[in-house]
């Protein structure tokens, strides 16, 4: 359709009246234009608009920096509460050997205090392309999509296994595409350090679907026995965060 588009509009005369009806249709939701030209490259063309749609497109521009900043502060609200929430598992020893499951399930009902959290929700096609796939967690906040998370418990750094993981957070087990995906792992290596940097080198060097935005970045200010990370990927010219989020686990002593 967007080739089509282009070949259609190929000379576009960006008179103030065609200005005037492309505003129109961004304040009308039509997503036509949005596939050519966005709100933003408008700018290049102020000069040319009359003062009405000038005071439209000033509004529409407003009200995009407000819907981003709102969008801003959920991430900021979550990634404060989804790390709570791993600590909190953390430093309970009742959940140290529980399996992954289980973990999931605890971790869901954290996260539910505060967020609508669909848990083994169906969507998407699982790797085999043969049934529906089923993701760990889908997280909303009313009506605004929040993110999309995998969470698996490892004793090493299983490079299929986190792989085919990776795989489903960002392809098959998400149609819709979400503005950011976790993945969450339970490490039980005694080694914790030593996982985290095999992991930041198999992930430093993985082939991910979507085009890497910003690359991983390392949050230093992580507690000695947990890790995070983050990145952009860009899906369809849009960023998409990733986040990677690790707890240590240790094994309980025996009496």
């Amino acid at each position: 359709v967007k080739s089509y588009l282009e070949e259609f509009f190929y000379d576009w005369d960006f008179s103030p009246e065609f200005l005037a009806g492309t505003i129109q249709l961004y304040q009308d939701g039509n997503p036509l234009f949005h596939a050519l030209i966005s709100i933003e490259e408008l700018a290049n063309y102020t000069e040319l608009m009359d003062g009405d749609t000038y005071r439209k497109y000033k509004t529409i521009c407003s009200q995009r920096k407000a819907e981003n900043t709102r969008q801003e502060n959920r991430q900021l609200d979550f990634n404060k509460d989804l790390l709570q929430a791993l600590l909190s598992i953390q430093k309970n020893p009742q959940y140290w050997d529980l399996d992954e499951n289980s973990l999931n399930d605890r971790l869901c009902d954290l996260l539910r205090m505060k967020y609508h959290v669909d848990d083994q929700s169906r969507q998407g096609v699982s790797l085999s392309q043969k049934s529906v796939g089923e993701i760990d967690f889908l997280v909303t906040d009313g009506s605004k999509p929040i993110a999309i998370m995998e969470a698996l418990k490892l004793s090493s750094v299983d490079k299929k296994y986190i792989s085919d993981h990776i795989k489903k957070l960002l392809v098959n087990y998400d149609p819709q595409g979400y503005p950011r995906a976790c993945l969450i792992m339970y490490v039980t290596r005694k080694d914790f350090g030593a996982f985290w940097d095999d992991f930041s080198i198999f992930i430093s060097e993985f082939d991910f679907p979507y085009p890497v935005d910003k690359g991983f970045s390392d949050d230093r200010s992580s507690f000695s026995e947990s890790r995070n990370a983050y990145m952009l990927l860009l899906r369809n010219n849009k960023p998409i965060l990733l986040s990677f989020h690790a707890i240590h686990l240790r094994e309980k002593e025996t009496q």
